[in-house]
C-alpha cells in the first residue's frame, strides 16, 4: 500500500512520476491512471520552490522553443506585474544571471513561463510562499 509521505510524494503522484497501489486521483472526473504520462505532464504545471533558470536571455527562459512573438511573452510578464522591472532591465533580451531576480520574482517569472503555454488548467506550487 502507498502512504503519501508529504507534498513531494503527493506532486510526483499527480506527474505520475509514482503510481499508486490502490485508490486513485480524479481531475476533472478523469482517473489520470488512464491517460498517458506525456498527456497529464503536458496539462499539470508546476511552479518549483526553487524556480530554474538557465543562461541566456530572459525571453529563452520564457519561451525555450522560441515560438512565441513577443506580444504574447510581454501580455504574460503584464499578468504578473513583471513587465516594467524586465523593460527597464533592457527587456526580453537581458541576460540572466544567478542574482538578476529575487527569489519571489523568480516564482513570478516561472508563473509567467506557464502562462505563455497555458494548455492545462491546474497549477501545482511547490512552496508557494516559501521566498
Amino acid at each position: 500500500m502507498f502512504h503519501f509521505s508529504g507534498k513531494s510524494s503527493l506532486i510526483s503522484t499527480l506527474l505520475r512520476l509514482l503510481d499508486l497501489d490502490n485508490g486513485s486521483i480524479h481531475i476533472d472526473g478523469q482517473d489520470i491512471s488512464t491517460l498517458p504520462r506525456s498527456t497529464i505532464r503536458s496539462r499539470l504545471h508546476v511552479i518549483a520552490q526553487e524556480p530554474f533558470f538557465f543562461p541566456g536571455t530572459l525571453r529563452q527562459n520564457l519561451d525555450p522553443s522560441d515560438s512565441l512573438p513577443d506580444q504574447a511573452i510581454i501580455d504574460a510578464l503584464h499578468k504578473v506585474q513583471r513587465w516594467d522591472e524586465v523593460k527597464a532591465l533592457g527587456g526580453l533580451n537581458v541576460q540572466v544571471t544567478q542574482d538578476l531576480f529575487s527569489p519571489g520574482e523568480k516564482q513570478l517569472l516561472s508563473i509567467a513561463r506557464v502562462l505563455c503555454y497555458s494548455s492545462g488548467r491546474v497549477l501545482v506550487f511547490d512552496e508557494a510562499t516559501s521566498s
